[in-house]
């Protein structure tokens, strides 16, 4: 299960930011970036190739890519890693739950969670 702290306010002032709202420790933010930036370099990567995204340990790369790839950052196609557009628009179809749930509530209908 992926872990995604929300809050009232994030402040996103450069991409660590983002990635300190996904990840627990600072060791997997840093690794998460590895990854991406070097996925966002070549705009593909082999995942024969894992070994360029280590940051301190496999444990750590596998676990890290594999929280990426269920948030929707990265996604796997016949054996090559990309940027993905997946977190984007889960995002935007969560939004658009919570707006129906606000506008059924403001009609007086009820809703059930």
């Amino acid at each position: 299960m992926v872990w995604l702290r929300v809050v009232r306010r994030p402040r996103l002032l450069d991409p660590r930011h983002f990635l300190q709202y996904c990840f627990r420790t600072e060791e997997q933010v840093q690794q998460a970036r590895k990854i991406l930036m070097e996925i966002a370099a070549s705009g593909e990567v082999p995942d024969s190739e894992w070994r360029r995204f280590l940051v301190s340990s496999p444990g750590l790369y596998t676990k890290v890519m594999k929280s990426l790839r269920e948030l929707g950052l990265v996604e796997k196609k016949e054996g090559r890693f990309f940027l993905s557009k997946e977190f984007s628009a889960s995002l935007r179809r969560f939004a658009d739950y919570w707006e129906e749930v606000y506008e059924s509530v403001k009609r007086g209908e009820p809703v059930d969670f």
